[in-house]
């Protein structure tokens, strides 16, 4: 099969969104690699540049750790274009050798004390997207006994760049939303009350310590096998329904979601405790118990 082939190039850009919803990053470095050995190239890899202040971070690459090392410490400042770094839009790109000679390009301080040394001759970077949060792009080199991409290799990466832009992003995002919520239940975790977060069809979606062991307890209030609350006296569970209803439920003529409050019985005579029923965002909303 020919190495660029349509298959070839439909797996790559499959296993971009594939690693994407992992939670590990490991995957993007034989992602990068599997790119650059369809288009020759040597050392590269996928950057994050935070602002125009901080040096470049190298998220995934296949540069020697050293390299890597000595680059974000201090040869950044002295690439000769590191400002079009900053300066291309989304979806654009540059190379080394159609903005600068070879012969300029060989007395720089970068090339001499740094590129040189790993065969880092000319490149080609692309900036994948930019958000409020940074900037990301793919960089790929080419050694100096083969410095020219070719129409067919720079053909290869505009064509999968977009997706490997997509596909990075979604994965960025995804992880900070798994911080994110990592963050909320650990905080929901060190509340005093016993919290339980339903989704809009009325299941569990998480309950805090306190609250699995009331509902572990199956004393007046349980999750059924479908995963919603269940009442031990049948009119307190319509009542909590009808509450779940209100706090959950379209919004009629721009009056609020409300809930209320009702009392859960205890089949062990033990005192009864009061359920508070409210909503907790556009998507779904908190159940606290207090006795």
């Amino acid at each position: 099969m020919p190495r660029n082939s349509p298959k070839v190039l439909l797996d790559l850009v499959g296993s971009f969104y594939e690693i994407a919803q992992e939670t590990s990053s490991d995957g993007w470095s034989e992602a990068y690699s599997t790119l650059a050995e369809l288009v020759n190239c040597g050392f590269g890899s996928i950057i994050v540049i935070p602002d125009g202040t901080r040096p470049f971070e190298f998220l995934d690459h296949t540069l020697p750790p050293s390299a890597a090392a000595q680059y974000t410490e201090y040869y950044y400042k002295v690439s000769p274009l590191r400002h079009l770094f900053y300066a291309i839009e989304p979806g654009q790109s540059f190379t080394r050798r159609e903005e600068m000679p070879d012969d300029e390009f060989t007395r720089t301080e970068f090339y001499n004390e740094w590129a040189r040394k790993y065969d880092f001759f000319n490149y080609h970077y692309g900036l994948l997207f930019r958000n409020p949060h940074s900037s990301a792009g793919v960089m790929l080199s080419k050694r100096r006994s083969r410095p020219h991409f070719t129409e067919d290799e720079l053909y290869t990466i505009n064509l999968v760049k977009p997706h490997l832009g997509r596909a990075y992003e979604l994965h960025l995002s995804l992880a900070r939303d798994k911080d994110k919520s990592e963050m909320i239940e650990s905080a929901i975790d060190r509340v005093p009350r016993n919290v339980v977060l339903i989704d809009l069809d009325g299941r569990v979606v998480f309950a805090n310590n306190g609250a699995k062991a009331l509902l572990n307890n199956n004393d007046g209030l349980t999750i059924a096998a479908n995963q919603t609350l269940r009442c031990s006296v049948p009119a307190e569970c319509k009542k909590g329904r009808d509450l779940l209803r209100s706090a959950i439920g379209p919004i009629v003529l721009e009056k609020p979601r409300r809930g209320g409050s009702f009392h859960v019985s205890r089949p062990s005579y033990r005192r009864a405790y009061d359920v508070l029923i409210s909503p907790f965002a556009e998507d779904g909303l908190v159940l606290t118990e207090g006795s």
